[in-house]
């Protein structure tokens, strides 16, 4: 194949370019872009290119292994790449690249500094798929790194930009993210009303006695926000809330740690929904009954479910551990309805009952 390309470099080298690269306004230099080619045939021209030249077609051939999945292909031609001759708009997709592929070796610390090149602040000016792409790696930055409030405000920064699923597909990873949040964290901002909304949200689910009247003030917060997102579209978590409500449970798992490092997590939870419970009862409403389980002694969730099942479980709220969480959303059915109290970093949908 090699041989075969030598005679039409030049054919085919514009041809690649062509493919290879997006203009971009002022001097801001071109954005790579995945062609019709091979990572092989993208390199071996490369290496008959002028420098700026062969720099897009390796750019575009680290960017093809990436998708491709081959992280240290993808690591090694980006490491052949010298980052500061490239110009402001390569140095952006490098970067961007750069922090992609450490997150993919679960490395956000490492994503986040490859994010913090002065080049960065000419991310508006650039094309919205480029501008979209860094801040979505960014968000799952931070969302690894475990500061979750500012994931989120990071989608809700790009919201804008984006269309068709992937606007829905945002929306349900920012509730996933806010949701996750204990209720003291879950406080309005005077200066970002769709963040308020959000926390607002969020705040009610975890405040509600009941499903009923979660449901009550759900709706009533849809009514006094009806140009949110979230009152446009309901996160597909609360809509299945809604479809709870209608229903009549008798009895509820919590599925907590009652010992390590989120015991005092778990255990601000557990008083939540106990105190909720009780003045449910106060009120002369008949709630349903709150069995608790231990998850740091979940050795199988198979297990676990069996043993809910037989206890009568209608539904399961939790768990909080994010090993957990990873487990169920990588199943494709769950035997009983469960709200998660954390997300998955997996991409994954996950089943409809979770």
């Amino acid at each position: 194949m090699i041989a075969c390309l030598r005679p039409l470099s030049a054919l085919i080298l514009a041809g690649l370019l062509t493919a290879c690269a997006t203009s971009s306004n002022s001097g801001l230099g071109e954005l790579p872009r995945t062609p019709n080619a091979s990572i092989e045939q993208l390199l071996q021209q490369a290496s008959q290119s002028k420098p700026e030249e062969a720099a897009l077609l390796r750019l575009s051939a680290a960017d093809l292994a990436y998708q491709q999945k081959d992280l240290a292909r993808s690591t090694a031609i980006l490491g052949q790449i010298p980052l500061e001759s490239l110009k402001p708009a390569q140095q952006v997709f490098a970067s961007t690249l750069n922090a992609e592929l450490a997150l993919a070796r679960s490395k956000p610390k490492a994503a986040l500094q490859a994010l913090q090149h002065p080049s960065m602040q000419h991310l508006s000016e650039l094309p919205v798929t480029q501008q979209v792409r860094t801040q979505r790696a960014k968000a799952q930055a931070l969302a690894a790194d475990g500061q979750v409030l500012a994931a989120a405000k990071e989608r809700i920064y790009f919201a804008p930009l984006l269309e068709g699923p992937a606007v829905i597909e945002n929306q349900e990873k920012i509730w996933t993210l806010v949701s996750s949040l204990p209720v003291d964290q879950l406080q309005p901002s005077a200066n970002e009303d769709d963040l308020s909304g959000w926390l607002t949200l969020a705040r009610i689910t975890k405040t509600s006695p009941t499903l009923q009247q979660q449901q009550a003030s759900i709706e009533s917060w849809q009514q006094q926000n009806p140009e949110h997102p979230a009152a446009k579209h309901l996160p597909a978590a609360l809509e299945k809330l809604k479809t709870l409500s209608q229903q009549p449970l008798t009895r509820i798992a919590l599925l907590l740690p009652q010992q390590g490092q989120l015991a005092n997590v778990a255990r601000a939870l557990q008083d939540g929904f106990l105190a909720a419970h009780f003045q449910a009862q106060q009120a002369g409403q008949n709630p349903p009954s709150i069995k608790l389980y231990d998850s740091t002694q979940v050795r199988s969730l198979d297990d676990f479910y069996r043993q809910a099942q037989a206890d009568g479980v209608e539904l399961v709220v939790g768990p909080l551990e994010k090993p957990l969480v990873k487990q169920l959303a990588s199943r494709e059915q769950l035997p009983i309805t469960t709200l998660a109290l954390n997300y998955s970093d997996n991409s994954q949908e996950g089943p409809a009952q979770l």
